[in-house]
C-alpha cells in the first residue's frame, strides 16, 4: 500500500525553488504538451513542436504460452509523410497527461511505435513488447522488457538485476530490502519509485540546460559584475563545469620559478566542435613578465579561436 501511495505522486518530483531550470520531475510542474525533438527538451519540460496531431494505440498480442494474456500497448503519432519530414528525428511527445517516448530517435511514421512513461522520476520506467523468432523449428515467442531513463544524461537501459542494484547501491535499506525478494523482476518498477523519490533532492547531477555554442561564447564574455580577474574565473567555474555541454571546465595558472605568476586562464573540453578531446584556451586568458608586469591578455571563443589580443611591455605599456 505505502508503494502505491508513493507512485501516485511520483509524477513529478520535488526541487528547491533556487534551481535556474525547470526539470520534468520537479514540484510544480506541469507538463507541457507537444513533442520533444530530443531528451533535453524533454528532461525540461520544453517540447519544441505542437502536437496537433491524433495519438493512436497499437495492441501487440503475447505469443508466451504460460502467459497469453500478457498483451502490451504501444502508440503512434497520425502524420502525413511530409510533416514528419519537415519534423525529422524526435525523442517523444506529451498530451499533456501522459508522456511517450521512443530512445531511438526515429522520424514519426506510421509504423514507429512509442512507449508510455509508467512513472517519471530519476530513473522514468517504461515497457517495450518484443518478438522472438523460433529457432529450429520452435514457434515464435515474445517478452515485455522493462527499461529506464536515466534523467541526467538520458541513457536508457534495459533493467537487470545488475542494473537495478547500482542504481540502490548508495542506499542500503532499499538495496538490502530488494537483495532479499524472491521475485524481484515483478518489484522492479516499485523499487526504482521508491528510490526516485527518496532521493528526488539529490540524485539530480545538472540542473542546466545544455549550452549552445553562441550561449557559451555569449557566457564567456567578462561582465561588469567581474570586478576581479577571480570573481570572472569562479564565475565561469560554477557554471561551465556542470553544464553538459562540457567534459571538462578548470581554472588554469602557471608561475615561473622566483614565485611571480606567468599566466592564468581558464580550459575546457566541449562539445561544439569534432575534435571535443582537446583542452581549448577559452574567454580571458593573461600572461605576465617575471617582474609582474602583464604582458599579454588574449580572449579566446569557446572553440579558443583568438578574438583580441592585446601586448604590453615590460613597463605595461601597450605595444600591440
Amino acid at each position: 500500500m505505502m508503494i502505491q501511495r508513493l507512485l501516485l505522486f511520483l509524477l513529478i518530483i520535488s526541487a528547491s525553488k533556487s534551481f535556474g531550470q525547470m526539470i520534468i520531475i520537479d514540484d510544480n510542474v506541469v507538463l507541457k504538451p507537444g513533442i520533444y525533438k530530443d531528451f533535453e527538451e524533454f528532461k525540461f519540460n520544453n517540447p519544441s513542436i505542437s502536437l496537433t496531431y491524433k495519438i493512436d494505440s497499437n495492441e501487440y498480442k503475447s505469443l508466451d504460452q504460460f502467459n497469453p494474456e500478457n498483451s502490451h500497448f504501444s502508440y503512434r503519432l497520425v502524420i502525413d509523410k511530409l510533416k514528419a519530414k519537415q519534423i525529422g528525428s524526435v525523442f517523444g511527445f506529451c498530451d499533456g497527461h501522459r508522456i511517450y517516448v521512443n530512445e531511438t530517435n526515429p522520424t514519426i511514421s506510421e509504423k514507429i511505435d512509442f512507449e508510455l512513461l509508467q512513472f517519471v522520476g530519476l530513473y522514468s520506467y517504461f515497457e517495450q513488447f518484443v518478438y522472438l523468432p523460433g529457432e529450429m523449428g520452435s514457434p515464435n515467442s515474445s517478452i515485455i522488457i522493462d527499461k529506464m531513463i536515466n534523467i541526467n544524461n538520458g541513457d536508457v537501459t534495459i533493467i537487470t538485476d545488475q542494473e537495478i542494484g547500482q542504481v540502490l547501491s548508495n542506499d542500503n535499506q532499499l538495496l538490502k530490502q530488494f537483495t532479499s525478494l524472491s521475485n524481484k523482476k515483478t518489484n522492479v518498477k516499485d523499487y526504482l519509485a521508491l528510490y526516485s523519490l527518496k532521493h528526488k533532492q539529490d540524485g539530480i547531477l545538472c540542473r542546466d540546460k545544455k549550452m549552445t555554442k553562441a550561449e557559451a561564447d555569449s557566457f564567456i564574455i567578462r561582465q561588469k559584475t567581474d570586478t576581479t580577474d577571480m570573481l570572472y574565473y569562479h564565475r565561469l567555474s560554477s557554471k561551465l563545469k556542470n553544464n553538459p555541454a562540457f567534459s571538462d571546465a578548470k581554472f588554469d595558472e602557471e608561475y615561473y620559478e622566483n614565485g611571480t605568476r606567468k599566466s592564468i586562464g581558464f580550459n575546457t573540453r566541449c562539445n561544439f566542435d569534432p575534435n571535443d578531446q582537446f583542452l581549448y584556451c577559452v574567454g580571458l586568458w593573461k600572461s605576465y613578465y617575471e617582474n609582474g608586469i602583464i604582458k599579454e591578455e588574449i580572449f579566446y571563443s569557446i572553440t579558443s579561436k583568438i578574438i583580441s589580443r592585446i601586448r604590453y611591455d615590460e613597463n605595461g605599456k601597450i605595444v600591440k
